[in-house]
């Protein structure tokens, strides 16, 4: 076989089958749902455009929320503070510092905190709520000094 022939078949053509399969890949990745279990608590990572984590970073203390789970009847926010100074709002009981508002105008306050992580300057685990109808709007409100508020538009059909 010809060096240039050689080169074709054993460089050229995987790397293009290479190519193609992560191209596939990355595509199903985009909007692939993944099941897992952290402390007993199932998890259903849906993570749509958009339902991507916010942060927000006031009085020294910085908080990461995502929707992990997301159905017609229930919603899990992971939630990761943390702080260097501000330790009180790392003690304080999310069940009672946090209300989800759905549809503009329905409060709703959680049924369960799962904590995966806590020290003097961190605090994280996944807050969840019972809900009684499909939500259109989540608007997760965690007060501290003052309210952080973080809010996904929901398309119709992203929840599960």
């Amino acid at each position: 076989m010809r060096k240039s022939t050689r080169r074709v078949v054993f460089l050229y053509i995987p790397l293009l089958i290479l190519m193609g399969s992560c191209t596939v890949w990355i595509a199903k990745a985009r909007h692939k749902t993944v099941r897992s279990t952290v402390n007993g608590l199932s998890i259903v990572n849906v993570q749509p455009e958009e339902l991507q984590s916010l942060s927000t970073v006031e009085n020294a203390l910085k908080i990461d929320v995502g929707v992990d789970k997301l159905t017609d009847t229930e919603v899990t926010f992971h939630v990761a503070m943390e702080s260097y100074q501000n330790l009180d709002a790392i003690k304080g009981d999310p069940l009672k510092t946090t209300i989800l508002t759905i549809q503009r105008d329905i409060p709703f306050k959680p049924v369960r905190w799962k904590e995966t992580k806590h020290d003097d300057y961190h605090r994280e685990g996944y807050l969840t709520f019972i809900l009684n109808r499909r939500p259109t709007v989540l608007k997760l409100s965690i007060f501290e000094m003052e309210e952080r508020v973080f809010e996904w538009e929901l398309d119709p059909g992203s929840s599960e």
